[in-house]
Parts: structure tokens; C-alpha cells; sequence
């Protein structure tokens, strides 16, 4: 992961575990109605309940609270749901919450997005730290469209809830664009979230030597946008041994100052002690890679607005890409007389 900024963004550096959480939470819904499924989060985890009733979590020790939460199948809304206070996960443990007598019903509020003709949308909420519910469809209607919260009841006065967006839709050259805006709030509100329509960033170019990497050129639209970014993703996976390589670079908008043409090129990181050749991506493999633009306000919870496009896509020269290279000689399946994979000398 390579990261451009200003002093003025700040660093900060963690060390991060990549160890997997070592407990097991099982929650046991009982008496769930019909054309209802269930969606249960703690910190750390959300899950949906299979044809049991149940569904396991899997959790660090510590402190959580358990969130249960009911959604149609007929039209995807959550209705009810059942806050769990906080309590001590120290080993695996076992919940039962019975759906039909806990819990209350959520609170509705309006809410405004514009939409494109084109593409498909959802919304998650979160309390805190704590998923209530993700990607439940919006209407194409936008008067239709509302949210759902904690019921005051359920409230608590440390309580924040996070409204996210997402829409997705298909481009031309199989790219897929993903756009997400959210806002976050303590008081229940009508809400308005504004979603960014494009991001004009083309397809990614490759550098063979010393190694294979990227170059990104692309119009800077974030000068002056203080707090904002852009991040780039390319990857690929060796099909022998299905070992993944990956390089990841974020440029604040701080960094960028007032270019307006980026090129921007992935740097050879060969000099630096440590590196070996085969952590480079992998040459005639397929590339995944993703552009993102991220813009956020300088508020820190309640008032928080958040908003973020994607482009994801595939490049590179890889059997299968439509595109006869050497050493092929044949590239399946739209060239007469190749069969299911590439010919080569």
C-alpha cells in the first residue's frame, strides 16, 4: 500500500493483526414469522439466519452488543428489531432471542437520492459500530424511499446512525461503476444524499520493466476539495498456485495541489531493501483494477457526509482477453478454430 499525502493530512501507522476472530457467537432466533428473514450483527460481524433460526458470529474477545433485526421478503424493508445491552464475549457463547415478543418497530424517516435511469440501489444503516441491516433495494421512485432507525425506545443518547447509498451500473468495455454516499446523524431527520455521477478516469496503462505495474492518467477534479482522495487498485492472481499479488495507492487531494493532467506511475519499489521480484503482479494474468474517488467533509460524527465512486474493470494481456498476443497464435472464443485455450507456438 502506497500512500501520497501532505503533513498536513496527518500519518498515522497501526499495526494490524491478520489473524481471524477466535470466538464463536451462535444467536437462535425462535418464533421468526413468515416471509421474514433475520439479520443479526455484533461488533466486529453481522450474519443472516439460516433455515435453523440460527447464525454464528465470529468475534474477538470483548465487550458487544447484539443487534437482531427483522426485514420482509416481499418488499426487502426491516421492520422490528431487537437491541441485546452489551455483554463480555470471552468464550464461544450461545444467545437466544425470541423475535415475537422483544424488540419494537423501527422508526421510519424520509429520505432523498436522485437516481440514474440505469442503475440499481440499496441502503445499509448502521448504529455505531453495529450494522442493522445492508443493501436492502431502493424504489426507482424517489417519494417512495425512506430509512429506518432505532425506535426511541431502543435509543441511547451516545447513539450515532450511519445512512449509506450504494448504486451500481454497467459501462461500456465491461466496467462496472459503483457509487456510494452517506451521512451521519444523531438526530432523527429527513435526509438528503448525494451521489457522485462519474468518475472520468480511464482504464489503467502497464509498465513492463523493471517489472509489471500501472500508470494512471487522469483529470485531478479535486483541486481545492480539502479532506478528499483518490485511490488505485491493481491485482491479479497466478492461476498455477491461485498466490494473490496486489498494489494499492491512495493520493490526497493535498498531494495533488492544483495539477490539473495526472500521470501518475506506479514507482519501482526494487531498490528498496526487502523487495523481491515476485512481489510484483504477475505478467499473463488477468488484472483487476479499480479506481476510486473519495470525497468527505471535516466533521467527525454527527454531520459526517461521506461520498465515493468506483470504477472496477480488467486489463492486461492474459489468455482469454480477445486479443491474440505473443507468444499466442490463437485466442478463444471468437476466433475460427481455437479451442478452449490459447494456441501458442
Amino acid at each position: 500500500m502506497i500512500v501520497h499525502q501532505t503533513t498536513g493530512n496527518g500519518l498515522e501507522i497501526r499495526r494490524r493483526s491478520c489473524s481471524l476472530p477466535s470466538l464463536q457467537l451462535k444467536v437462535i432466533a425462535q418464533n421468526i414469522p413468515a416471509e421474514t428473514r433475520v439479520h443479526v450483527a455484533a461488533r466486529g460481524g453481522n450474519n443472516t439466519t439460516g433455515p435453523d433460526g440460527s447464525a454464528v458470529l465470529l468475534l474477538d474477545p470483548g465487550a458487544t452488543e447484539l443487534f437482531v433485526t427483522l426485514l420482509s421478503t416481499v418488499n426487502g424493508r426491516p421492520y422490528k428489531t431487537i437491541r441485546v445491552p452489551a455483554f463480555e464475549i470471552v468464550d464461544n457463547r450461545e444467545i437466544t432471542v425470541d423475535v415475537a415478543s422483544q424488540g419494537a418497530a423501527l422508526e421510519s424517516h424520509p429520505l432523498s437520492v436522485a437516481l440514474q435511469p440505469d442503475e440499481f440501489a440499496s441502503i445499509s444503516t448502521d448504529t455505531g459500530d453495529y450494522s442493522l441491516f445492508v443493501n436492502v433495494p431502493l424504489a426507482d421512485d424517489d417519494a417512495a424511499n425512506a430509512f429506518q432507525i432505532l425506535p426511541m425506545s431502543l435509543r441511547r443518547a451516545t447513539d450515532l446512525f450511519n445512512v449509506s447509498v450504494s448504486a451500481t451500473s454497467t459501462l461500456p468495455g465491461d466496467i462496472v461503476f459503483l457509487t456510494r454516499g452517506s451521512r451521519t446523524s444523531k438526530t432523527p431527520q429527513t435526509l438528503t444524499i448525494d451521489l457522485l455521477n462519474f468518475v472520468s478516469t480511464p482504464p489503467p496503462t502497464l509498465l513492463a520493466a523493471p517489472h509489471l505495474r500501472p500508470t494512471y492518467s487522469f483529470a485531478n477534479d479535486l483541486r481545492g476539495v480539502s479532506g478528499s482522495s483518490y485511490f488505485f487498485n491493481a491485482s491479479n492472481t497466478r492461476s498455477s498456485d491461485a498466490v494473490f499479488h496486489g498494489m494499492a495507492v491512495t493520493l490526497s487531494s493535498e498531494w495533488l495541489g492544483d495539477a490539473q493532467a495526472v500521470d501518475y506511475i506506479a514507482p519501482d519499489l526494487s531498490s528498496i531493501p526487502g523487495y523481491a521480484d515476485n512481489f510484483a503482479l504477475f505478467p499473463r494474468s488477468r488484472i483487476s483494477w479499480s479506481v476510486a474517488r473519495t470525497e468527505q467533509n471535516a466533521v467527525t460524527g454527527d454531520g459526517n457526509v461521506f461520498k465515493q465512486g468506483t470504477l472496477f474493470g480488467s486489463t492486461g494481456e492474459y489468455c482469454g482477453n480477445n486479443i491474440i498476443e505473443p507468444p499466442e497464435t490463437c485466442e478463444p472464443p471468437n476466433i475460427l478454430g481455437c479451442n478452449a485455450t490459447c494456441t501458442r507456438p
